[in-house]
């Protein structure tokens, strides 16, 4: 687990852009097929993309996640947000990651 920079904040879970410029973020999950997934990748307060997984009774576990290039403008914030009454497992198994590409 790397943090260069310390752009991300371990403590609110938020990415706070350093300098203008094309990002890649990537966010996946692991959790009980038992529950209902959703989660979306926040930039600012606006949704850019998001994954999800409906409740099943056959199904012990769910795996999912989703991928995006997004241009941000320096001190914009990127975060992952769980939706109410939805559920992912909190370890290693569920994370959030990026990094910058390119400046335009």
């Amino acid at each position: 687990m790397t943090n260069i920079g310390n752009a991300y904040s371990p403590v609110t879970g938020i990415f706070a852009a350093p300098t203008a410029g094309i990002y890649y973020f990537t966010f996946y999950y692991h959790a009980g097929g038992h529950h209902r997934v959703n989660l979306a990748l926040f930039k600012n307060n606006e949704v850019v993309v998001t994954t999800s997984d409906h409740r099943s009774l056959n199904d012990t576990a769910d795996n999912g996640g989703n991928a995006v290039f997004v241009q941000l403008q320096k001190g914009d914030q990127l975060f992952v947000r769980l939706k109410a009454k939805t559920h992912v497992w909190g370890d290693y198994s569920t994370t959030f990651s990026g990094f910058f590409v390119n400046q335009v």
